[in-house]
């Protein structure tokens, strides 16, 4: 029996369609870090407005750009610190933070 052009596509298209999924649901909002983890550094998934956060305070808010480092690592001096592009937030092992996507807008500020 011939395979119709549209049959001989579906295989590509499903291929296709689960990779978009996938590549969009892996994308995060936020990145964590806790005391006893180690530090993760990435990247910013889109050009944005992030808070750090720990527990309902918010500890700065910074304009970074899409691929620009967002995230978690040690410093020279071995103190975790959070990274938003070009800034850097010395952060306390008692609590834990969160990089999320600010519901405000504005300029970079610490609070």
């Amino acid at each position: 029996m011939p395979r119709t052009p549209a049959a001989r596509f579906a295989p590509a298209l499903l291929i296709a369609s689960l990779f978009a999924a996938f590549a969009t649901g892996c994308a995060s909002n936020s990145t964590s870090w806790k005391n006893g983890q180690a530090p993760m550094m990435g990247t910013a998934p889109q050009t944005a407005m992030y808070e750090l956060v720990s527990g309902k305070d918010v500890i700065a808010r910074y304009q970074v750009f899409a691929g620009e480092p967002l995230g978690f690592r040690k410093n020279d001096a071995g103190r975790v610190e959070a990274v938003a592009g070009m800034y850097t937030v010395d952060v306390l092992t008692t609590r834990t933070y969160t990089w999320r996507l600010s519901t405000k807008g504005g300029g970079a500020t610490a609070e």
